[in-house]
């Protein structure tokens, strides 16, 4: 089946955004997942990870998947962390500065 031909079965999907899929250019949307699983006959997670959702294989990726998204909320939340105490400190010091922190 050609690009095209994959696109004309698809509502919003066109054959130069598989294109772009199968060249490594882009990554698929959830909703571009959907259509074009729908199109080829295949399940959503063939696409994905190249099996089929009820393996066991499938079902430990989908896992290290959602801990890898735990992992960079967590990372990202950090970030944010460091970023306020950096800031608090800064008016600490600068409060102490002005002499309004002593006794």
């Amino acid at each position: 089946m050609s690009q095209r031909e994959v696109a004309q079965q698809c509502e919003r999907v066109s054959y130069a955004y598989i294109s772009r899929l199968e060249a490594g250019v882009r990554l698929a949307s959830v909703r571009a997942i959907r259509e074009l699983a729908a199109a080829l006959g295949v399940t959503t997670a063939y696409l994905e990870y190249g099996w089929e959702a009820d393996t066991e294989k499938a079902q430990l990726q989908r896992r290290i998947d959602n801990q890898a998204d735990e992992l960079r909320a967590l990372r990202q939340a950090l970030v944010v962390a460091e970023s306020r105490a950096t800031r608090y400190a800064l008016q600490l010091r600068d409060y102490e500065r002005e002499g309004k922190g002593s006794r």
